[in-house]
């Protein structure tokens, strides 16, 4: 286990004392800033491609307040560090205007999926040029329900390159989840559930 690295993201650092800080407990870990506002802000999830980019949503749309001068959609920030001194120095939009994003993840073949609230996405760059030109809608969630924490979120991946995911308990209204291929599951009220389908959102269970 030595030699394993933890990465933090933080959105605003205080003047606090150095106490206020993270920091790891376990010696075998290392917790070093990478980012910080305003290069990031209020990030929600991360992932790190093959090539040791961090990718992280960045919410704009979860309860603004009024007078908020933020993008009026979530953005999706690619940071790099071009430098190799351990902290990012370029960041970028890899994909935005999305809402209630929740969460990303990395698939194997590098493309990238993410929940919103109401919708599970597949974002690709096929150029590689850091900027996501594909959108797939893989998995819908339609409901009157739209508190923007307890629809759709999370992943996991197996071996056989199905995806796993979540949904919260939806206000306890009643739901219809779509899967690509029109596999349709209903349900409201039961509490949270987790999901199953194939790389493509078909063969959507529960």
């Amino acid at each position: 286990m030595t030699g394993v690295w933890a990465l933090v993201l933080l959105a605003s650092c205080g003047q606090g004392e150095a106490s206020d800080f993270p920091r790891a407990v376990d010696p075998r870990l290392k917790l070093e800033l990478f980012a910080e506002a305003p290069q990031i802000v209020t990030p929600v999830g991360i992932a790190v491609d093959a090539r040791g980019r961090v990718l992280v949503i960045e919410s704009h749309t979860h309860f603004p307040p009024p007078d908020y001068r933020g993008p009026q959609g979530d953005r999706i920030r690619l940071l790099e560090d071009t430098n190799h001194d351990g902290r990012a120095d370029k960041v970028t939009t890899f994909f935005e205007g999305l809402q209630a994003t929740m969460n990303l993840a990395l698939y194997p073949d590098g493309s990238i999926y993410v929940a919103t609230r109401s919708e599970i996405l597949r974002l690709k760059d096929l150029d590689e040029d850091g900027v996501a030109e594909v959108r797939e809608s893989l998995v819908k969630l339609e409901t009157p329900g739209n508190y923007p924490h307890n629809g759709l979120s999370g992943f996991a991946f197996d071996f056989a390159g199905d995806v796993y995911f979540g949904m919260g308990e939806n206000l306890g209204a009643d739901y219809r989840l779509v899967g690509a291929d029109g596999t349709t599951l209903r349900g409201g009220g039961e509490g949270g559930n987790l999901y199953r389908c194939d790389r493509d959102g078909k063969r959507l269970t529960r």
